[in-house]
């Protein structure tokens, strides 16, 4: 509900400031981004368990790999860009003042509240607001040399490479785990009687 909230606030004004191509491109690639950060992290965890599994077993449950959902990501992706936005001068054909000091609270209390409260993945909050603070440094810089058309197809190529990449080397450190997870399944298997 809450993302929701902050989709319909951050979104109006994102959607007006960037264009609605540049939006929704920016929205889609900071979703992904917190999420191939979040699995990252995951994966990490994987290795630690993997690895301390004797006396860890039981005390980290933070370390077993879980499933996470929502739009966390990319609505932080935009709330990044509209806060990286601010902090530049205004453009010529800018219709909007955005309120830095507003902008940086609320981008503050989201990551505090991310790491105070349990059951939220912070990691995509802070991958999605990566990648909407660089498609809105790349977009503000397109604007500011007057090719708003080279901006937009820059940071969303951009954007989707740095994806691509994350990705392909986060199912590069997926495979090194995958036989070791399989092992343990089969183990739980025959204890459980499956």
């Amino acid at each position: 509900m809450l993302n929701m909230w902050a989709l319909y606030i951050f979104g109006s004004v994102a959607e007006q400031l960037f264009g609605r191509l540049y939006y929704i491109g920016m929205y889609v690639l900071a979703g992904l981004m917190g999420s191939l950060l979040s699995s990252y992290l995951t994966i990490r965890d994987g290795y630690e368990l993997l690895q301390h599994f004797d006396r860890l077993a039981g005390l980290q449950s933070s370390l077993i790999p879980h499933i996470s959902a929502g739009a966390s990501g990319a609505v932080m992706g935009l709330g990044a860009a509209l806060t990286v936005i601010s902090l530049f001068p205004p453009l010529p054909q800018q219709r909007f003042w955005l309120d830095k000091k507003s902008l940086l609270m609320v981008m503050a209390i989201n990551l505090v509240f991310g790491f105070t409260v349990a059951g939220i993945n912070n990691a995509a909050h802070i991958g999605g607001m990566l990648m909407g603070a660089v498609l809105a440094v790349i977009w503000y810089m397109g604007q500011r040399i007057h090719k708003p058309n080279l901006g937009i197809y820059v940071g969303l190529v951009v954007g989707a490479v740095t994806c691509y990449l994350f990705y392909d080397y986060c199912m590069q450190q997926v495979q090194i785990l995958e036989p070791i997870w399989r092992q343990i399944l089969i183990a739980m298997r025959a204890q459980l009687h499956f």
